[in-house]
């Protein structure tokens, strides 16, 4: 006898809503976060960092781990959906200068040089390929980042026995490079926040939190709301 899954609809499984502004939010916040986190894991990526050590080592993963939100492209806050929210709220906006614009597609062309490549495969245009295989096939392989999450994730918390193998060769991830990775992608996120930013303070985008008042869970509840 078969069983029907009952249908989710809490509020784990909603999707930003279309528009952008929530998304925004989201990601503005997620930085804030973000931040707070890391000045308990690490304080500096250009600290001083010993390759012997396993304690940065592992600091340095779990920052890698947290940044994944911002690179992989099936999350809803990779850089380049954020990024492409913005522009679209330029595009639509008349204060908007050609200098900001084209400062926003420089960004956009130097995070899609580094962490994205044009699939050239004759069968990635198949109909039965699903909108998830199209964009694990559309980004290239982080070699540094993807293996420090294979750690975290695979190794760490869910005991997979194959990232367990992966990470015991001498070779799997040197401390430099993980370092030096982390550093670049959060300079990508700084700078698109600090992009955020910068058009919240001289009013060329005023934030919304209706809708997300409207989609929590808590109804009749203050919720912080984090400044921009």
């Amino acid at each position: 006898m078969s069983r029907n899954r009952r249908k989710r609809s809490d509020p784990e499984g909603k999707k930003h809503p279309e528009g952008g502004m929530e998304l925004l939010i989201h990601f503005h916040e997620s930085v804030l976060q973000y931040d707070l986190y890391t000045q308990e894991v690490l304080k500096t990526t250009s600290e001083m960092m010993n390759p012997e050590s396993d304690d940065n080592f592992i600091k340095y993963c779990l920052r890698a781990a947290l940044l994944r939100k911002y690179w992989a492209p099936e999350d809803e806050l990779a850089l380049d959906k954020v990024i492409a929210t913005i522009k679209s709220r330029l595009d639509n906006s008349t204060d908007s200068s050609h200098e900001r614009l084209q400062s926003l597609e420089h960004l956009l062309k130097s995070f899609t040089c580094a962490y994205r490549i044009k699939n050239t495969d004759s069968n990635s245009n198949s109909r039965s390929e699903s909108a998830k295989d199209k964009a694990k096939a559309a980004y290239r392989s982080v070699t540094p980042h993807q293996a420090a999450v294979d750690y975290v994730y695979g190794m760490l918390l869910h005991g997979d026995y194959q990232k367990w193998l992966n990470a015991r060769n001498p070779n799997f991830l040197s401390l430099l490079s993980i370092g030096n990775e982390v550093a670049r992608l959060e300079k990508f996120v700084h700078s698109v926040h600090d992009f955020l930013n910068e058009m919240v303070n001289d009013g060329t985008l005023t934030p919304d939190f209706s809708r997300i008042l409207q989609d929590s869970p808590t109804k009749g509840v203050t919720i912080r709301l984090e400044a921009f």
